[in-house]
């Protein structure tokens, strides 16, 4: 019989963000959705820039796809969004810059070769 002071066995903990990572984690569904939303944000103006980074190198077969995950980054941070959206803890963290319309995601590319949501996040990545 085991001792009352030996470990207890994973398979019989909880499986919870503090007993995996021995971080705590508060309590609520708000802080998770809200650094989501803000990682997502971030993730659109990378595709984008890995679109024209990739035609600039001369693989402009990857174009399409990164275009693709942009835009699904951009739903993504749509979802998050309106999760948070009216919370009242925005109170003490501001809600991210929007990111432009979907549509201007291939639009700007396809017209400057650039990616549509660089400015406005660089804001939200400094404040």
């Amino acid at each position: 019989m085991p001792s009352s002071s030996s470990p207890t066995p994973a398979s019989s903990r909880p499986a919870t963000p503090t007993a995996a990572t021995g971080v705590p984690c508060p309590k609520g569904w708000f802080l998770p959705r809200y650094g989501a939303g803000r990682l997502e944000r971030r993730n659109i103006v990378e595709c984008e820039d890995s679109a024209v980074y990739a035609r600039a190198s001369g693989h402009p077969e990857l174009v399409d796809c990164l275009l693709t995950m942009a835009e699904v980054e951009w739903e993504h941070e749509q979802y998050f969004r309106s999760k948070v959206t009216g919370h009242p803890l925005l109170r003490l963290f501001p809600l991210w810059p929007a990111p432009p319309p979907r549509e201007r995601i291939r639009g700007s590319f396809a017209e400057a070769g650039r990616a549509a949501s660089r400015e406005p996040v660089a804001e939200a990545v400094r404040g």
